[in-house]
């Protein structure tokens, strides 16, 4: 079995070999970036298989002449908790951020420095987005940013990966750094989701239904109602499926929202709201009713002030 530095060191060989720059190499960055590279020739990363796929067309050898395919598989369990990670909703509740934090950490001990480069962006990716999130913190959060997003640009279609990235974006615009926010990107990253990215079919309704919860709180923030109705009509989908009592509560209440921003609906707005408050009350959730009530009380005030957002 080959280490990463003694992987690193064959792909270098190989390319500088057939005499061709990193930059030749990784053509238009779109499937491998240059400094992705420099990061697997050095010993830093472990390429993901599609990573690996591409750098042996490039080379034109067959794939079992760097390694075999089985040393790019994590264990089932490392799956089991970023399974957990992508649907744990901490609803800003300490015990639950803690309970998630914990997660991270076990990752990072037992798992994080055998896995390819491709789970370890993902494992990064979404502990700077909970960081976001959470602590309205941005740690490292732009550094990932910085390395992927213009790669995500370029793609007509999305990874998994890129969906975190999108996340990431979104939660950043939302929490910490409004300076990039990009309506028309992010409209164009959105249309493409809802036409491309079926979460069903993927086994990723969990993760599809706080995809969308964030995308609708970032355009609410900046006053862009384009998409809110699509998503929540695919959110109504997920959380058809998902049945978990607070994304269906989460959900009402945006429906409530967006008629009052976007349709001046007072009393459509009041009926979701009380929608919302019945859901909670009859899932005994006694403290999330009152919160209801209260943010009822402040989104007519925002409205007759013209000054709201989901904070």
């Amino acid at each position: 079995m080959h280490s990463k530095k003694e992987l690193g060191k064959k792909i270098r060989l190989l390319r500088e070999t057939n005499q061709l720059s990193r930059e030749t190499f990784c053509e238009d960055e779109s499937q491998l970036t240059v400094r992705q590279l420099a990061r697997i020739e050095s010993g830093q990363s472990l390429p993901s298989l599609y990573k690996l796929e591409f750098i042996c067309n490039q080379l034109h050898i067959p794939l079992s002449f760097l390694l075999e395919e089985k040393y790019l598989t994590p264990p089932f369990e490392y799956y089991q908790i970023k399974d957990r990670l992508m649907n744990f909703a901490s609803y800003g509740l300490k015990d639950k951020i803690q309970e998630k934090d914990d997660l991270y950490e076990i990752v990072f001990q037992k798992y994080y420095d055998y896995l390819p480069e491709e789970e370890q962006i993902a494992i990064d990716i979404m502990h700077a987005t909970s960081d976001v999130v959470n602590e309205h913190i941005d740690l490292y959060g732009q550094a990932i940013i910085d390395d992927y997003f213009d790669q995500v640009k370029l793609k007509s279609s999305y990874t998994l990966n890129d969906l975190l990235i999108i996340r990431l974006y979104l939660s950043q615009v939302d929490f910490t750094n409004e300076q990039y926010f990009d309506d028309n990107l992010i409209d164009t990253m959105l249309s493409k989701v809802l036409n491309q990215v079926d979460f069903i079919h993927y086994n990723m309704v969990n993760f599809g239904i706080s995809f969308y919860i964030d995308s609708i709180t970032t355009l609410f923030h900046y006053k862009n109602f384009n998409r809110i109705e699509e998503i929540l009509t695919c959110l109504d989908t997920l959380i058809h499926i998902d049945k978990k009592a607070e994304d269906l509560i989460i959900c009402t209440m945006l429906k409530a929202k967006w008629y009052l921003y976007a349709k001046n609906s007072i009393p459509m707005t009041k009926y979701f709201y009380q929608q919302a408050i019945d859901y909670a009350n009859l899932f005994n959730e006694v403290f999330l009713a009152d919160k209801l009530t209260d943010e009822l009380e402040l989104d007519l005030k925002r409205y007759a002030t013209g000054k709201f957002d989901l904070e």
